[in-house]
């Protein structure tokens, strides 16, 4: 009886998404991406990535403190990676409302060797004073957006400021491939420089993009785990497919894999992405 309520109120949800865009997005088929647009704070500035010689420059990485939801001090910085040192990918999954939710936003952080980290999250690129909601989302009322950050900003943002719970999955790349990786989304951040895209709810959103460069440099079974569930329930897919770790039952994993607690007492330490994994 649970998993008849819980399919009927995910086909529920799904069919009021539905109705929501038919009804609402004639109004929007003219329009076109942008990126000239009065912009919110945290998306006023596009990162773009220089290689060079077997290193990559990312320029506007992100590094903001946020005191609430709408107080932040913006912050942006340079940072300088040899792809040789790329070592790990790891996918962190930050739920809204319900943890238990098949709807989540999904994020992507690569680490190196020595403990460096940058994350990557795609959004809905916000002009000032417009809020994300579902019908701006799925209506091409905001570009997307290639945010790359320092992970305190993004994770702090959420799981502290928002009360998102947050969780990370270590994913079960090799170095190649999560080099590769890195380099695809990179490359697609460049080209929104000059081929601005809208984001879309259900086509071109946060998990979408990273589907298809995933599947290209992990495997096929990645972008399949993705494309063919709600990313609140990727962790399960990712399980079956050996992706992600699967030694302990799932309701335990996932109490292992949440680092709010951590998030909320290190938000303010040095080391910050070496103390949110529990080193």
């Amino acid at each position: 009886m649970a998993n008849h309520a819980k399919n009927g109120s995910c086909f529920q949800l799904l069919l009021i998404v539905s109705l929501v865009t038919l009804t609402s997005c004639g109004c929007q088929l003219g329009r076109q991406p942008s990126n000239n647009r009065q912009w919110t704070l945290e998306h006023a500035v596009l990162p773009c990535a220089h290689f060079h010689d077997g290193s990559v420059t990312v320029r506007n990485v992100r590094d903001f403190r946020h005191t609430s939801e709408t107080c932040m001090i913006p912050s942006y910085r340079d940072v300088a990676i040899e792809l040789d040192q790329v070592a790990r990918v790891d996918l962190f999954l930050c739920y809204f409302d319900n943890p238990q939710s098949p709807f989540a936003h999904s994020m992507l952080s690569f680490g190196t060797y020595d403990g460096q980290y940058l994350l990557l999250s795609i959004e809905g690129r916000r002009e000032k004073d417009e809020e994300y909601n579902l019908r701006n989302a799925a209506c091409r009322e905001l570009e997307l957006i290639y945010v790359f950050a320092e992970e305190r900003d993004v994770i702090d943002q959420r799981a502290v400021v928002r009360g998102e719970t947050v969780r990370r999955f270590p994913l079960d790349a090799t170095p190649d491939q999560a080099r590769k990786l890195l380099v695809r989304l990179l490359c697609d951040a460049n080209r929104l420089h000059s081929e601005p895209r809208f984001y879309r709810l259900f086509k071109d959103n946060c998990t979408s993009n990273l589907a298809e460069p995933s599947g290209a440099a992990i495997g096929g079974p990645l972008q399949q785990a993705w494309l063919s569930t709600f990313p609140g329930f990727a962790d399960r897919k990712l399980r079956r497919l050996g992706l992600i770790d699967d030694s302990l039952p799932l309701r335990d994993q996932r109490a292992a894999a949440e680092i709010n607690a951590l998030a909320k007492h290190y938000r303010n330490a040095e080391e910050y992405s070496l103390r949110i994994r529990g080193r």
